[in-house]
């Protein structure tokens, strides 16, 4: 059985009958990864997820996923205020295999494209004792920095596998289902998982060809001395007792493969449209959105890589103007051509609300694709869920998350809610740009003595205002709290 579990010194451990893996939760830095088979530990420091060239950080939940029959997790989640960019690694552990998941996915939550350099920072000893490689179907290899670039609500996720080693050291080759080591005198086969009535087909440097079957095991390695052969081995080919290929190399002398990968998503930016952004979105704040602005979003929707923003920018737009079932038609359509949005989903969920309505499928994909979700959490707070202003106190006194929901309700123009928000997340943190936000909050419904209160305490904090958001740039602006550099 594997299992996770959140210990009060403040890491995540996973666990099963081969391996343990400790997360640090503040820092998301994977503190160790023990080999029960070895009784050693494979790391000699901790490896830490960098964005940037700096470590993550905003880290604003952690927790262990419900294990099922076969795996358990962990997830680590954070936003990066100043690049509106979202983030979540997570890792799991199968019952069966000393191999440990990761995952990390990437949200950009702002309406720029984002640009960030990713790299998992690791000490280049460590690959003496562990595998480390990204999934083939990773964009991006998270062991190398790597620049990736996001459209605006897009989702990139990076997949990476980390292994401990039976046999230290020597040049080292893997797939999903096998390590293979090959040393100056002999070769070492470790199976992730078991593999019984395997066979193994070796190609020697003098042509001539070996074949041997063989029950290849997670709990030790299968050994093959070149002394044994007649040549040393040029290439090799595995595959599993159905004839299914499970590793080949054509080469053992040379090197593995290092990253193909160093960008994602050749940067298309959505700053070359020929109007000016900045302009909707502070009309849609005002409440209601320019007519000629308007027109524009259909038009970028014929591009499918705008498609998905265009449509949420109209349902942003209906929710300004109150009409709910226009704004959950255009997050519908948002959702078609990005499903895997969870603000969509919200804002669908709380179109329908609006009408009076329930739309309890939305909230479950929006869980499903985002269990840390911060708009998830506001919304049970919101509709005073049973224990919603409890799900806040994991936040503490974490401004990011705040901050986030705020931007959110702004562009969708409820500012009752937003004022709610505001009074309970001024309680918890004392972030200068959150106070600004209540000032102007007070202002739009209606209460100027509190907002005038307020804005004279923000006045004196006004250097540390650090406007991020379209939202935040303008009402800092509009407050006289920040002038936009030139």
């Amino acid at each position: 059985m594997s299992a996770a579990s959140y210990e009060q010194d403040g890491t995540l451990v996973l666990e099963n009958a081969w391996v343990r893996l400790i997360v640090d939760k503040r820092t998301a830095a994977i503190r160790s990864l023990y080999d029960k088979r070895t009784q050693a530990e494979a790391l000699s420091e901790r490896w830490q997820l960098t964005l940037d060239g700096e470590p993550i950080s905003g880290i604003f939940a952690a927790s262990v996923l419900p294990a099922d029959d076969e795996l358990a997790a962990i997830l680590i989640s954070g936003i990066d205020g100043a690049k509106s960019l979202g983030w979540s690694i997570q890792a799991a552990l199968l019952h069966i295999s000393p191999s440990v998941s990761l995952s990390l996915t990437l949200f950009n939550r702002g309406d720029d494209r984002r640009t960030a350099t990713i790299d998992l920072h690791r000490n280049e000893e460590d690959t003496q004792n562990v595998l480390a490689a990204s999934d083939p179907l990773s964009p991006v290899d998270l062991f190398q920095p790597s620049s990736i670039s996001i459209h605006p609500y897009q989702t990139i996720r990076l997949r990476a596998n980390i292994s401990p080693k039976f046999i230290s050291g020597g040049r080292t080759f893997g797939s999903k289902s096998l390590i293979v080591s090959c040393h100056q005198d002999s070769m070492s086969i470790e199976a992730l998982t078991h593999l019984p009535k395997s066979r193994i087909v070796l190609k020697l440097e003098n042509g001539e060809t070996v074949e041997a079957s063989a029950d290849l095991s997670h709990e030790r390695p299968t050994a093959i001395a070149y002394d044994k052969l007649s040549a040393k081995p040029r290439s090799i080919r595995i595959v599993d007792a159905h004839g299914a290929s499970l590793f080949e190399r054509a080469d053992l002398e040379g090197e593995p493969d290092s990253s193909k990968h160093t960008s994602a998503h050749p940067a298309d930016a959505l700053e070359t449209m020929n109007w000016n952004m900045q302009d909707s979105i502070n009309q849609s704040i005002l409440p209601h959105l320019n007519p000629k602005v308007r027109q524009a979003f259909p038009m970028l929707a014929i591009d499918p890589r705008r498609a998905s923003w265009a449509y949420l920018q109209l349902a942003f737009a209906s929710m300004t103007e109150q009409r709910w079932a226009e704004a959950a038609t255009f997050a519908n359509e948002s959702l078609v051509h990005n499903s895997a949005n969870p603000i969509a989903w919200w804002l669908k969920h709380t179109a329908v609300w609006k009408l009076g309505e329930d739309d309890p499928d939305a909230l479950v994909n929006a869980h499903y694709l985002a269990p840390h979700e911060p708009l998830l959490k506001a919304d049970a707070f919101l509709r005073n869920t049973e224990g919603g202003e409890k799900l806040l106190d994991a936040w503490a006194d974490n401004p990011s998350p705040f901050r986030d929901v705020a931007n959110f309700l702004i562009l969708c123009g409820l500012f009752e809610e937003l004022y709610l928000w505001l009074t309970e997340a001024t309680k918890r943190t004392t972030d200068a740009m959150l106070q600004a936000e209540l000032a102007w909050a007070y202002k739009r419904v209606g209460k100027d003595i509190e907002a005038a209160a307020v804005l004279n305490a923000v006045e004196s904090q006004s250097k540390s205002l650090e406007p991020n958001t379209m939202p935040e740039r303008f009402i800092a602006q509009d407050l006289g709290l920040w002038i936009p550099p030139l």
